[in-house]
């Protein structure tokens, strides 16, 4: 095709409105608003660009966000033609077009893009017109990251009813942007919270154990929300009250010294029992030749490992102990036993048997049977301890019947009570042939402290001994002015005044046997019994 030659002065020129009306097709046109060289090829296509310029990029405005579907940008820049198409370059060479371009005018481009990832940036903007020229600005844009999760997913950890819980979760965002976190589904125990900074903390409560699963978000306000599944375990332990508390490094101690309640709630609770029932009150002496009374017999003790206690409420029922047998010129009168001790549907221990009256005739001087026998009183025929009962006593010692004076015999406890035969007995006649009262015997120790010892026997005549009460709270005999009299422990102690010493109260000690001479002296009444309900702290989260 010949190119047609300009008229007369050459190539016509003007604005894009004053081209040519009937321009034949190969007619030049130097447009001077385009600021190009055009030539007309045809109806079909019109004025085309003879010399295409080169597009420039000079920057952009807008965000990219990285979990965004639709990111739209407004390119800046320089020779900008309709048709242009716009990529991003990322640091690898992977390049991402945009799905739409719209050409504002020669200087402004707005483009569309889909998901871009920010492990590539920057990225290079590229802008390409039609003829394929284009212009790039190396490095420029940058993908506002999503938070990426530090905290791992899975467990956060274990709590306990009524245990201060805290933990923090943590995620991380390139452009330092605030995080916020929130609960997205599930639950957490209750009492916890999360805050919006991603403090998961409270005291927690229920009445079940379980695991609890739930999920949360971390945003920075621009990415969609990052979530992630956690949970707690939750382990409702058992919250109890009642009686005294106390504790050790392993264990907690309620103690009971009166009548009260255990109550057991949330959840079940595993524990050892000790319950002691009161002491039996020693026997009277008498003056008739002199004859002591017999020390009364330790309350019984029961204890029991690894008790399951539901929930609900426990009644713990502390016995007395016993009274003391009242002196007499020639009948006196035998101790009354201690008072059983209960804790409900677990543990009975039996009273603690009364000490043998020092009345005169066979068959009058025994010590009663009880959860430790008490021990008989002297006196002629045979004059007996009493039986304890099997698994809680031990029996009482036998008093003496064969000569004067005549001693009574020990408390039972843990040990059996000191006999007061002259043959075999442990604590024999002085140079003089005076009888001496028999020792209680020892009572057990549990949780650190010694229980239900037996009472001792009176002396006889002012030159006697009187027994020694076994260790465990329990009262010494009562004496007059004669050997040991310096005794004066709550355990052991003896009395210048007749009277036998009172066991101690919460000991289930036996009451002391009263003095056998003149003047006599009563018995003294046994320690009040007691319950003691260990637990370890580890149950109850502490």
């Amino acid at each position: 095709m010949a190119i047609r030659k300009s008229s007369n002065t050459g190539i016509p020129f003007g604005n894009t409105a004053n081209r040519p009306a009937n321009p034949a097709v190969g007619q030049p046109y130097f447009n001077g608003e385009a600021q190009r060289l055009e030539l007309y090829t045809g109806a079909t296509y019109g004025w085309q660009n003879i010399v295409a310029e080169t597009p420039g990029v000079t920057g952009y405005t807008g965000t990219v966000i990285e979990t965004n579907t639709t990111n739209t940008i407004t390119i800046t820049g320089s020779n900008f033609t309709t048709g242009a198409s716009v990529s991003l370059i990322g640091s690898d060479g992977t390049e991402y077009n945009a799905t739409s371009v719209t050409v504002s005018n020669l200087t402004s481009i707005n483009a569309t893009f889909g998901e871009i990832p920010a492990n590539k940036e920057p990225y290079d903007i590229r802008v390409t017109n039609p003829s394929n020229l284009y212009g790039v600005y190396y490095d420029i844009l940058t993908v506002n990251d999503k938070p990426i999760w530090t905290t791992s997913a899975g467990s956060l950890g274990t709590t306990y009813t009524g245990q201060s819980f805290s933990t923090q979760l943590a995620a991380t965002d390139e452009e330092s942007n605030t995080l916020t976190y929130a609960l997205v589904s599930g639950s957490l125990p209750s009492g916890l919270t999360l805050s919006s900074s991603g403090l998961i903390s409270g005291t927690a409560s229920g009445s079940t154990s379980q695991t609890f699963n739930f999920t949360i978000s971390v945003s920075d306000a621009n990415n969609t929300a990052q979530s992630r599944v956690f949970s707690i375990s939750y382990n409702a332990v058992p919250v109890v009250d009642g009686g005294t508390l106390t504790s050790d490094a392993t264990y907690y101690y309620r103690t009971f010294t009166s009548n009260g309640n255990l109550i057991v709630s949330n959840a079940p609770l595993t524990a050892d029992i000790l319950s002691v029932a009161g002491g039996g009150g020693g026997g009277g002496g008498s003056n008739s030749t002199w004859h002591s009374g017999g020390g009364g017999g330790a309350g019984g003790l029961v204890y029991s490992s690894g008790n399951a206690l539901s929930i609900g409420t426990y009644s713990a029922t502390i016995g007395g102990g016993g009274a003391g047998g009242a002196g007499a010129v020639q009948t006196s009168q035998r101790g009354t036993n201690g008072v059983n001790t209960s804790f409900t549907g677990l543990t009975t221990s039996i009273g603690g048997g009364g000490g043998g009256p020092s009345t005169v005739g066979a068959g009058q001087e025994y010590g009663a049977s009880g959860g430790s026998g008490g021990g008989g009183g002297a006196g002629s025929g045979s004059p007996a301890g009493g039986s304890g009962q099997s698994g809680q006593g031990n029996p009482g010692g036998n008093g003496e019947g064969a000569a004067n004076p005549y001693g009574g015999g020990g408390g039972g406890a843990g040990a059996a009570g000191d006999n007061r035969y002259t043959t075999g007995s442990t604590r024999p006649r002085d140079n003089a042939g005076n009888a001496g009262g028999g020792n209680g015997g020892n009572g057990l120790t549990y949780f650190g402290n010694t229980y239900a010892g037996g009472g001792g026997a009176g002396g006889a005549d002012d030159n006697s001994t009187f027994g020694r009460g076994g260790l465990g709270g329990s009262g010494g005999g009562g004496n007059g002015a004669g050997y040991e009299t310096g005794w004066s422990n709550n355990y052991n102690g003896g009395s210048t005044n007749y009277i036998g010493w009172t066991g101690t109260a919460n000991t289930g000690g036996g009451g002391g046997g009263g003095y056998g001479g003149t003047p006599w002296g009563s018995g003294a009444a046994g320690g009040s019994g007691i319950v003691v309900v260990r637990y370890t702290r580890t149950q109850v989260g502490g």
